[in-house]
């Protein structure tokens, strides 16, 4: 059973693998380099930090001085200041982090096989994607990046699937991943202006005007509910 997995999983498991020890080298490359201290190893400008341990200890959304900050969107905080709670460190978080990291790289792979259906080229966007400088850096400083890029792709590969098996389920899972990738990170918040009508002329001559503007107004209204609470 387990040679059977490994068989057919052989090139993911090794574009982890990869991606997974290039970005733990690095990552106690730079702990040892900063005296074996975490915070400066895994410390960002953005304030992430901060504001994950405020959330941690019950000061609310705020980064500087105890006062409320609308500088970030949510969820990256939420999910620093969970393992901060939990652990009373941040050492898991930077692990975990690390762990997405090493999975973006088989995501941008499986992508590419859609996109592209050629197993040498997907093979290399995974390795390049495993070896990426910025990608290997930000796996474990304190960025908004290496969630934010998880999160996108997962998003990306749920719209390929919307446009092959048309189901209104897979679109409203692409919504909802829409709009968790935009309250981690805001660059997204205008696409569905884009991505509905592109969706629409794509998919004009499968589905009827009723049932597209149907399924268009189900996504746009997961997508806003998802972003209310905050927007």
């Amino acid at each position: 059973m387990k040679s059977e997995f490994f068989r057919k999983y052989k090139v993911e498991i090794f574009i982890f693998s990869l991606a997974l020890l290039v970005r733990g080298v690095l990552f106690i490359v730079n702990l040892y380099t900063n005296g074996w201290a975490l915070d400066p190893t895994i410390h960002g400008q953005d304030a992430y930090y901060e504001v994950g341990k405020s959330l941690a200890e019950g000061g609310g959304f705020s980064a500087w001085l105890g006062l409320p900050t609308p500088f970030h969107v949510p969820i990256y905080p939420l999910f620093l200041s969970i393992f901060l709670i939990i652990f009373g460190s941040y050492l898991p978080a930077a692990i975990v982090q690390i762990l997405i990291s090493s999975v973006i790289p088989i995501l941008g792979r499986k992508i590419s096989l859609k996109i592209l259906p050629s197993t040498k080229i997907a093979f290399w966007v995974g390795i390049a994607l495993s070896l990426d400088p910025y990608l290997v850096l930000f796996s474990y400083v304190f960025y908004s990046e290496t969630l934010f890029i998880f999160i996108f792709l997962c998003f990306v590969l749920s719209i390929i699937r919307y446009i092959e098996d048309k189901k209104l389920k897979t679109l409203s899972i692409s919504a909802l991943l829409l709009g968790i990738s935009v309250l981690t990170k805001t660059v997204l918040q205008f696409l569905p202006i884009f991505l509905v009508p592109f969706l629409w002329w794509s998919l004009r001559k499968e589905f009827t005007i009723k049932k597209l503007t149907y399924h268009f107004v189900i996504f746009i209204f997961i997508f806003l509910v998802i972003l209310s609470p905050w927007f």
